[in-house]
């Protein structure tokens, strides 16, 4: 009795280890403030697409940061990244932002929320090989 319910337990960890892989997809430079948002994957699935965004800080008192925002692709299997065209920039500025440059919060909130490995994350979409796009740059292959 004492083994099955050892095995069982084995199983069951077992079980839980295997379920299933995050991959990280990788930030243009570390050396910048990049934030990523990662959108939607390719027809094969080998692909992610999303915006990158970089942000330039300014030194002048109540000035908004300039923003720069790239077309990005990332490898689903390897997390490099590719920084594509300029889509968007937004120069320093006070007050409210007049370019039309979408903020990443709006990019990054899907209004979707699935649960992980109990843990919470805005969903983005699902490749044609059942791995899950989350907005965090992070792809959840089960």
């Amino acid at each position: 009795m004492k083994r099955l319910l050892i095995g069982m337990l084995l199983a069951m960890i077992a079980g839980v280890a295997t379920a299933g892989t995050f991959i990280g997809l990788n930030n243009p430079d570390m050396k910048q403030r990049w934030v990523c948002a990662s959108q939607t994957f390719s027809a094969d699935g080998q692909t992610v697409y999303g915006v990158c965004q970089v942000t330039v800080p300014t030194s002048v008192r109540y000035m908004q940061p300039a923003r720069y925002q790239y077309a990005t692709s990332w490898d689903t299997n390897t997390g490099a990244v590719t920084l594509g065209v300029r889509t968007c920039y937004s120069p320093a500025h006070r007050g409210i932002d007049v370019s039309g440059c979408p903020t990443m919060v709006s990019l990054l909130d899907t209004n979707i929320v699935i649960v992980l490995d109990d843990i919470p994350f805005w969903y983005a979409s699902t490749s044609v090989n059942g791995d899950i796009l989350l907005t965090s740059s992070l792809v959840w292959r089960p």
